[in-house]
């Protein structure tokens, strides 16, 4: 059984003045990203900061508010997309720092914006209660750099009856080939599935297993298993409930107990790439590790003094065998499990 230890390292920020507020995976070969926010006051930046030293080696400034989520492109590594509270979603070249796109639909702060994991679709979520999907209609070369730029347009929009807080985009379970957005909307007991294909339908599951529409959670953070079999759900319920959801059902073969969650709770989790435990925070400054096939906690990861904000798993490698998490905090660190 492997279960992660104490802390590998700790890479202070301090003196940048910034808390790291989320991060994604890692780009670059010894990078990852890291969106800050400015004690005190906004920062609006994202920073690209090693991972051995904690250096920052970029910072980007392409939005007017608080930058809220980050992801790169799953072929075109230089290509990173943000969205934030100013709501807009912004496409940026990585190695040049240029903004490739700028999209201003949405008509409050921009939750999350993905691409989905072929790079044809990008999918962002807003509190003016819609989800935007956004088509690549071009790939062209750079006209100075050897190397590809997608440009997108917006297709289609839906409407839900309160604020978007949650997505994930995950494979369908009847095609493989298909890829669908997950929604996780405020005051809404449904999961809204929308396919990535022309027409975009959608699908609603009743998160109650009784089939009744009483509220009891929203579904704060949304994760897809490694294999896709699954969705992982934060909640914001006093019992520190998430939820695995079986993919397009409302079926829930787990359910872990033993984060410290409340309602002004932001919960972020994770899976192991083994698929065989998750990684939930806690009110505690914590990380729960819980093993999946029993639902036990099995493990507290302390070393943070302040809320965890995000954390992220990298997959095993040959530098690192058994996978990295890393994760960032209020207290000015990020800090690399191993």
């Amino acid at each position: 059984m492997y279960i992660l230890d104490e802390v590998d390292a700790a890479l202070d920020l301090s003196h940048t003045q910034n808390i790291g507020q989320l991060l994604r995976t890692r780009f670059k070969g010894s990078q990852f990203i890291v969106v800050s926010l400015k004690e005190g006051a906004i920062d609006k930046s994202v920073r690209a900061t090693e991972l051995e030293t904690g250096k920052v080696v970029s910072i980007f400034q392409h939005h007017k508010g608080a930058v809220l989520s980050i992801d790169t492109h799953p072929i075109y590594d230089h290509v990173m997309l943000t969205s934030g509270m100013d709501g807009q979603i912004v496409i940026v070249n990585i190695d040049t720092n240029e903004c490739i796109q700028q999209f201003k639909n949405h008509q409050k702060f921009v939750t999350k914006a993905l691409f989905s994991p072929d790079g044809k679709y990008i999918v962002s979520t807003s509190y003016d209660h819609s989800v935007n999907i956004y088509k690549c209609v071009e790939e062209k070369a750079h006209e100075v750099q050897n190397y590809i730029i997608p440009t997108y347009e917006l297709v289609d929009t839906k409407t839900y009856n309160g604020a978007c807080e949650s997505l994930c985009i995950t494979v369908s379970p009847e095609d493989s080939n298909v890829y669908t957005a997950v929604v996780g909307v405020r005051e809404d007991n449904y999961l809204h599935y929308i396919d990535l294909i022309d027409g975009y339908p959608e699908l609603n599951i009743n998160m109650n297993l009784n089939g009744d529409n009483w509220v009891s959670f929203t579904p704060m953070n949304l994760v897809p298993s490694p294999d896709h079999k699954y969705i992982l759900c934060c909640t914001d319920n006093k019992s520190g409930r998430t939820i695995l959801f079986r993919n397009h059902s409302n079926a829930q073969p787990r359910i872990f107990y033993g984060a410290q969650i409340d309602e002004f709770t932001n919960p972020r989790c994770c899976f192991h790439s083994n698929g065989q435990y998750v990684f939930i925070t806690s009110n505690d400054y914590s990380i729960c590790v819980f093993e999946i096939p029993t639902a036990k906690l099995v493990k507290k990861l302390y070393g943070h003094k302040a809320i965890v904000r995000d954390i992220a798993f990298i997959e095993p490698s040959e530098e690192y065998s058994n996978g990295l998490l890393l994760s960032c905090s209020y207290d000015k660190t990020i800090r690399v499990w191993n």
